[in-house]
């Protein structure tokens, strides 16, 4: 039955060359390899690393869903693998299984794709800098590509461990960490982002220095002034000269981290998680990277704890748990460390939290949202109103994945207010309020109808693909509740002007 199908889209699209003159029977739609990329990427990097950008506090100042509406499924895609996404201009960059792909952030199409000289592993936080995209792969390797193009530009050597730590970029160079599975062995490194031969997409890129001592597992770093400051399995918060790799100053916390150190330049301090120990700390840094250590503070977290920090308005949000213990939601006053609240939000946690401050002015105390995920069976996100002098908390159910899956992801907004979510389903969700604007016959979302549409409608009728439940009724345009060759026909004569408009049989 479905060869008889094939063969009767093949004649239909054979069909369509005869009424719509000058249009060709298109391909099933591809990405643009790097030698057919059409667009040109926007130098500005909306979300360009794990956590936003080197603070690592992923603040926002964009109206975010509040739980008060309904959240849509925009679109949702398979087969993105699991890195955590990264946002330049209106593109969203992924890297999963040997790919690295460059999305449509409103669409969710694929725009271009390259292989990548290995696979990532079962985490993969890429990072933008420089033009450039640099992802960490299995045996400790990190590849660049150009970000029009995709096209490689260098790799590095690898050291046999797994790419667990989050990339960071800062003005020509790249910081990234390994560690094994059980943290017990790996190395941090900074390389130069240059590609100093440009003939070559295989050249060895040689690092600039090494902390061969240090496995970073999920231990992203920051960047202050000069300092480069990453923490590492044996609890050890390190700040070292970012071009030479000399120690300028240590502490020992009081077990391994497991998270990003995150900065807050307005106090000039900053905030680390201590997993084992379940300890968050809060700990200055002077002028010249060093660490004023007569002052530590520290604050008790209700679980294992390998979520980075956020701190906004006087307050440091922690999240604990994972999927051998409970956890929850901790508010710390920022001055003083001290336990505001806590609550247990129906499961565990290893989401950073996002933080908008969009709805945020005097007359509502300064009112913050923050989304994080569970890590349990189902995955629910969850958003968490706070707001200054509260001490009670606030949590409901933001989205219910339809895919639903463990998830130690954290999420990511764009510009204009959508969400991504992922969870171990191997799906990426676009999350708002709104869905996409729909217009008849246009069925992936481009804002025009075009033989593209056609084609597709075609092949989701004898079940080639799929086209989203958002998307439903732009490809049904005759009306009659099912997806046929009959829409994908009206749907082409439509976008060569055969005719002007969609009138249900």
């Amino acid at each position: 039955m479905r060869n008889i199908m094939s063969k009767m889209a093949a004649v239909f699209l054979a069909g369509a060359l005869v009424f719509s003159g000058n249009v060709k029977a298109a391909a099933l739609p591809e990405a643009d390899t790097t030698t057919r990329a059409t667009e040109v990427v926007s130098d500005a990097s909306y979300w360009s690393s794990f956590r936003k950008d080197n603070s690592n506090m992923a603040i926002v100042d964009t109206k975010l869903p509040t739980g008060d509406t309904a959240v849509i499924e925009k679109w949702k895609t398979d087969g993105l693998g699991v890195g955590s996404p990264i946002i330049v201009g209106d593109d969203l960059y992924i890297a999963g299984g040997k790919m690295l792909r460059r999305v449509d952030r409103i669409t969710g199409k694929v725009l271009a794709e390259q292989e990548m000289v290995m696979s990532t592993g079962y985490f993969s936080y890429a990072a933008y800098g420089d033009g450039k995209i640099f992802v960490p792969l299995n045996s400790g390797v990190l590849q660049a590509f150009d970000a029009d193009t995709l096209k490689p530009l260098w790799r590095t050597q690898g050291d046999g461990q797994q790419p667990l730590c989050p990339v960071t970029y800062d003005n020509g160079n790249v910081y990234v960490g390994t560690s094994n599975g059980n943290g017990s062995v790996g190395s941090f490194y900074c390389f130069s982002s240059a590609d100093g031969d440009t003939e070559r997409s295989d050249e060895i890129q040689e690092r600039i220095w090494i902390d061969e001592e240090s496995a970073c597992y999920w231990a992203g770093a920051t960047i202050v002034g000069q300092a480069v400051i990453y923490g590492n399995e044996k609890g050890l918060v390190q700040s070292r000269n970012k071009l030479t790799g000399e120690v300028i100053d240590s502490y020992q916390a009081e077990s391994n981290i497991r998270g990003s150190i995150a900065y807050d330049a307005g106090r000039g301090t900053i905030y680390f998680t201590s997993k084992d120990a379940q300890k968050v700390y809060a700990m200055t840094v002077n002028g010249d990277g060093s660490f004023n250590k007569n002052k530590v503070l520290e604050g008790d977290v209700n679980g294992l704890v390998t979520s980075t920090p956020v701190a906004y308005n006087g307050r440091v949000y922690v999240m604990a748990g994972n999927i051998t213990s409970r956890g929850g939601l901790n508010v710390f006053d920022a001055k003083t460390m001290d336990l505001i609240y806590e609550v247990d939000i129906d499961g565990p946690s290893q989401s950073s939290p996002l933080l908008t401050t969009a709805y945020a002015t005097v007359e509502n105390n300064k009112t913050v949202y923050l989304y994080v995920a569970l890590n349990n069976s189902v995955g629910t996100v969850k958003v968490i109103k706070d707001f200054e002098g509260n001490t009670e908390p606030d949590v409901k159910d933001l989205y219910v994945p339809s895919n639903p899956q463990y998830c130690t992801a954290s999420l990511v907004s764009d510009q204009t207010g959508t969400l991504y979510y992922k969870n171990d389903s191997g799906y990426l969700w676009a999350l708002n309020t709104t869905g996409p604007e729909l217009i008849p016959g246009d069925v992936n979302g481009d804002g025009r109808v075009d033989s593209e549409d056609a084609l597709t409608t075609l092949q989701c009728s004898v079940g080639k693909t799929d086209i989203s439940e958002a998307f439903f009724s732009c490809a049904d345009v005759d009306n009659d509740g099912k997806i046929t060759a009959a829409d994908a026909l009206l749907i082409l004569q439509y976008s060569v002007g055969k005719i002007s408009d969609f009138k249900p049989r």
